[in-house]
């Protein structure tokens, strides 16, 4: 983070909610019209690149080299990755979700959860948008949340709290897609609203493991970026009954939880003395 610079939180977020939410409500209005695919694409396509446009407006409009210098080389420098976290990168959320499943056969689900999915789901029937998504909507939202927005707000907060109030706003951020028809988001709003509310509170636990892996890692983008993605394809390649999602959130809430012990230094410290400790 950089010192010399004052964080603009409240202008990052106004832009990138205001850019996602109003294209994605309008991709929802055209998920509802016949023969619109093509508009609800576009639409949908323009607010998951939203919150990144709002981070490259911010560097660019902040005059500092310093910034926009730092920003890029947490993005293509493999040297701040700490190696002893890579287990923890590549194979944490496949583990949680073959633990979560075998946890999920003492309440009578399917072993068959276990068998690989035929297709992700993420909009029903799009086999070649559902791969684009796995792995573009992770990249362009951690170039957003940590190239400029986590940061943004733990410059004005510890750590604990900072993480908290960024999980609110990245999970209220996802708000529209649930009047998306076909996406993942509707899906659960029509089925059950304990699969709704269960998505919410997912995002506290992968924010505060996302973001203990990305400061302990030099603040590394490429570091959360590679998590999210094995943290989707993970939840999408089984096939995981939204009831053992939730069982999901609970063993990631007290592997975050541990986390949170484990690293008090980090999530206890004062916000003025953070960068003496963050890559432990």
């Amino acid at each position: 983070m950089n010192k010399n610079y004052q964080y603009k939180p409240f202008q990052f977020f106004i832009i990138a909610y205001s850019l996602t939410w109003t294209t994605w409500f309008i991709a929802a209005y055209f998920s509802l019209q016949s023969g619109k695919d093509g508009l609800q694409m576009l639409f949908m396509s323009f607010g998951l690149f939203a919150p990144a446009i709002a981070t490259l407006y911010m560097y660019f409009s902040s005059g500092s080299r310093k910034l926009k210098a730092d920003f890029w080389n947490r993005i293509i420098q493999i040297r701040r990755i700490k190696w002893q976290y890579m287990p923890y990168i590549i194979l944490l959320m496949p583990v949680v979700i073959i633990f979560s499943i075998l946890i999920s056969l003492l309440f009578g689900m399917p072993i068959q959860q276990l068998h690989l999915a035929k297709e992700f789901k993420i909009i029903n029937g799009k086999f070649m948008l559902n791969m684009l998504i796995v792995f573009l909507a992770p990249t362009l939202e951690d170039l957003a949340w940590r190239g400029y927005g986590m940061d943004s707000i733990r410059s004005k907060f510890n750590m604990l709290p900072a993480t908290i109030y960024f999980s609110i706003l990245w999970a209220l951020w996802h708000l529209p897609l649930f009047f998306i028809k076909g996406y993942y988001h509707n899906n659960l709003w029509n089925t059950s609203i304990i699969y709704v509310v269960n998505f919410f509170v997912s995002v506290l636990p992968l924010a505060i493991i996302m973001n203990w892996l990305y400061y302990r890692n030099n603040r590394s983008i490429l570091v959360c970026v590679i998590f999210h993605i094995m943290a989707v394809l993970s939840s999408e390649m089984f096939q995981i009954e939204e009831m053992t999602k939730c069982v999901v959130t609970g063993v990631m809430l007290v592997i975050s939880m541990i986390i949170i012990i484990t690293n008090d230094d980090l999530f206890f410290s004062q916000k003025k003395t953070f960068k003496e400790i963050d890559s432990r």
